[in-house]
């Protein structure tokens, strides 16, 4: 069996992955667990651990400095790296750590189940452990970039009732804004702004369509636009028309259909 501990300062993540993931299963002895990364140095240091996972903001001390302290007594120590933070500088971190791998939380427990077992059978053959996939998708930064464009994505769909802002999306992500809206466009070739907005007018069709009894005024609040006139500004702007026409335009096409199909 392979010796492992777990470093994570979140109580119910921490629990939910010991109690969730079949590590025996997997190849895996899990030895102890800590909350935080001056407990996970100690604790690594004195069990001999073969395998860390940790996650990287931690109290006291981070998964970082934690894996770079016990990777100068132990180097041949291995770590997968967990993280609430899609922030390059980490990843960037791990690379220079030789991380197996870099997994954001929410943490899937099939994603991290697989890692670790395709871990655990190179290490039980004997072989050496080579650089990381994920290392080697990250030469030009497209990984990371990639992550974080999903997860700004993944943020305006969840806040889409708001009035979003880049800075909004890029304090969720604990990045500058700046940073955020050059991997954006670089990644899609689209200014963020203009993204957002093109999606909220693509959801204001769908609720546009959906009851006809919803006023033009309550669409535009589920949308965060708290300027009814302004969202009908901006609607006509991308559609050609505004709210009420494209309403009426799409009823009555429907409408012209039914009957051309009756005759």
């Amino acid at each position: 069996m392979i010796s492992l501990i777990l470093v994570e300062d979140e109580s119910f993540i921490r629990n939910g992955l010991e109690k969730n993931v079949d590590w025996n299963g997997l190849g895996y002895d899990l030895i102890g667990t800590a909350s935080n990364g001056a407990e996970g140095l100690d604790l690594a240091l004195r069990t001999g651990a073969q395998v860390v996972i940790t996650d990287i903001r931690m109290p006291k001390m981070s998964g970082i400095e934690m894996a770079e302290r016990i990777r100068a007594s132990m180097p041949f120590v291995m770590f997968v790296f967990i993280s609430g933070y899609s922030d390059f500088s980490y990843a960037i971190s791990a690379i220079h750590l030789d991380a197996v791998d870099y997994i954001l939380k929410p943490v899937d427990i099939d994603e991290l189940s697989n890692v670790m077992k395709k871990l655990a059978n190179k290490l039980q053959s004997g072989k050496t452990v080579p650089p990381p996939s994920f290392k080697k998708s990250l030469d030009d930064e497209s990984a990371v970039s990639n992550v974080i464009v999903q997860r700004a994505i993944e943020y305006v769909s969840s806040h889409i009732h708001e009035s979003l802002q880049v800075q909004d999306i890029a304090n969720a992500l604990r990045i500058t804004p700046n940073y955020l809206s050059r991997i954006f466009r670089d990644e899609t070739g689209d200014n963020l702004i203009k993204w957002i907005t093109r999606y909220k007018v693509s959801a204001a069709k769908s609720l546009l369509l959906e009851n006809v009894e919803t006023k033009i005024y309550e669409v535009a609040d589920m949308l965060g636009y708290s300027d009814y006139k302004y969202f009908i500004y901006i609607f006509k702007k991308y559609t050609g028309m505004t709210p009420e026409n494209y309403r009426k335009e799409y009823f009555n096409s429907n409408l012209s259909a039914e009957k051309g199909e009756q005759r």
